[in-house]
């Protein structure tokens, strides 16, 4: 993960380079260093050298830290910590819960791939709507809504999710969020009963405050955008820069193959969305992808993207 890799980087060092990309695109915003990066490079925590960064490690430079868990569990099995959301029962230990999933995309089919289902709304455990506007309400109390594009808050719903599926498939991770949440807040009830709902599915499940876009598609996301503003430059083509995330950071994918599978238009749309809501210019997407989302287009032009003659 990205934070495994600055440990192993050095934290001192990616903050130098990460100054000099600063500065050598005249303070373009997308590339501004965070404050954290200098805090903790002026507290000596430069990650593995140091025995410590984002994570702790011994002498060996093994990691001895643990991250903590990802809702913040006491240890006790999901199937035995019921919920109760807007008056539902809570799972009772060995049920298998059913879902309502919405809308179209790679999230929707994705869920739908790794859940049960039921057709039925009213009698779903959670109504999951994968529209990226999804309308407000709709009179069903037990649904999250897709969050790629903003804050579960800005939907008008209590409940909001996201993930990135891998294309080609993989563990399903869903990040919770309650609307208006907080870092270091306890899960709401609604949120609870979500995760409840879906790690005894099977799903991984990872809890978030209120954070337009979630974690994993702000990355993905980003890191798409980059990658067309590389092609667009001529810094490489589509299969060296696909190519080089794979093995040079062990991503499942490639930022230009993931975009495409996770839909031009979806990507281009989310973004804009998330540069509304934070007012944050790093999320701008790139001109292109607006002109090819215009266009409908499902995949990058091939020509452009191998270096030949459109």
């Amino acid at each position: 993960g990205p934070f495994e890799l600055l440990d192993l980087i050095g934290i001192d060092v990616n903050l130098a380079a990460s100054e000099s990309v600063y500065r050598a695109f005249y303070e373009e915003p997308r590339f501004r260093p965070h404050p954290l990066q200098r805090a903790m490079v002026e507290a000596g925590l430069l990650g593995r050298k140091t025995g410590r960064g984002f994570y702790t490690y011994d002498d060996g430079g093994d990691r001895t830290g643990r991250a903590p868990d990802a809702h913040g569990s006491s240890g006790s099995s999901p199937r035995e910590r019921g919920a109760d959301v807007a008056g539902r029962a809570p799972l009772r230990l060995g049920t298998t819960p059913a879902f309502h999933v919405v809308g179209e995309g790679s999230v929707a089919a994705a869920l739908r791939a790794a859940l049960p289902l039921t057709a039925d709304p009213a009698a779903a455990s959670l109504v999951l709507d994968a529209r990226l506007d999804a309308p407000a309400g709709d009179g069903v109390t037990h649904r999250a809504v897709l969050t790629w594009g903003h804050s579960a808050a800005a939907a008008r719903e209590k409940l909001g999710f996201s993930l990135v599926p891998v294309p080609g498939g993989g563990p399903l991770t869903v990040e919770l969020m309650a609307a208006g949440s907080l870092p270091g807040e306890q899960p709401a009830p609604v949120v609870e009963a979500a995760r409840v709902a879906l790690e005894a599915a099977g799903a991984s499940v990872v809890m978030l405050p209120d954070i337009p876009g979630g974690a994993a598609f702000r990355v993905v996301a980003r890191l798409f955008d980059e990658a067309v503003r590389a092609l667009t430059e001529g810094l490489a083509t589509a299969a060296e820069l696909d190519l080089a995330m794979r093995l040079g950071v062990n991503y499942p994918a490639g930022p230009l193959e993931w975009g495409e599978a996770l839909g031009l238009r979806d990507v281009h749309a989310a973004l804009r969305s998330l540069q509304d809501e934070t007012s944050d210019a790093r999320f701008a997407p790139h001109p292109w992808l607006a002109r090819l989302a215009a266009l409908g287009a499902r995949r990058l032009p091939r020509g452009t993207m191998e270096g030949e003659e459109t």
